[in-house]
C-alpha cells in the first residue's frame, strides 16, 4: 500500500480509537491537542497543531456531517464516519469490504460553558466496530447516538 492511501484511513496507517479521538479532540479545541484527562480536575497543559481558522473550517464541516448525513439533533456535535480497511493476509484475494471496520468518531462542545469567551472543553469520542461486513459505518454511528450519547447525557456530562 502507498502512503497515499493515509489520506482516507486506508492501507498500511494504523491507528487506535484513542489516537483518533485525540484527532477530533484537536478540531473541537481549536486547533490545540489537550492533553488527555482521565479526570475532571485535572491540570490540561496544550500544543497548537493547526491554527484555530482550520480548525474552525474543519468543525464547521464536521457538525454539517453530523446533522445532515449521521442526523444528530445537538447543534454541539461535530463527527466524521470512517471504514478502515482490515486486511488479513488470506483474504488478499477478497474484497476489501469483506472485513471493513466501522468508525465514528465526533466531539461534543459542552452546552454548558461560554465558547466565545476562548473556553476549551469539547468530549471527543471514537467508535470503532469491527469485521462490519457489508453494513458500513452507519453501526459506528447509532452505536455512538443510542449508547455513548445517551449514557453521557443520563450522566448529566452532557
Amino acid at each position: 500500500h502507498s502512503a497515499w492511501q493515509w489520506a482516507w484511513g486506508q492501507g498500511s496507517l494504523s491507528v487506535t480509537p484513542i489516537q483518533m479521538a485525540k484527532v477530533v479532540s484537536i478540531v473541537g479545541n481549536e486547533g490545540e491537542l489537550l492533553n488527555t484527562r482521565y479526570l475532571l480536575k485535572e491540570e490540561i497543559s496544550s500544543a497548537q497543531i493547526v491554527q484555530k481558522k482550520e480548525a474552525d473550517l474543519m468543525k464547521a464541516y464536521m457538525k454539517n456531517e453530523a446533522k445532515y448525513h449521521s442526523k444528530f439533533d445537538d447543534e454541539f456535535v461535530g463527527g466524521k464516519t470512517g471504514t478502515p480497511e482490515r486486511t488479513w493476509k488470506e483474504s488478499r484475494q477478497k474484497a476489501h469490504n469483506d472485513f471493513n471496520d466501522g468508525w465514528y468518531i465526533c466531539f461534543i462542545e459542552r452546552a454548558d460553558i461560554d465558547h466565545d469567551n476562548n473556553n476549551k472543553d469539547c468530549l471527543a469520542i471514537a467508535v470503532r466496530i469491527e469485521r462490519l461486513n457489508d453494513s458500513g459505518s452507519g453501526r459506528a454511528v447509532r452505536l455512538t447516538k443510542d449508547v455513548v450519547i445517551k449514557t453521557l447525557q443520563d450522566l448529566k456530562y452532557i
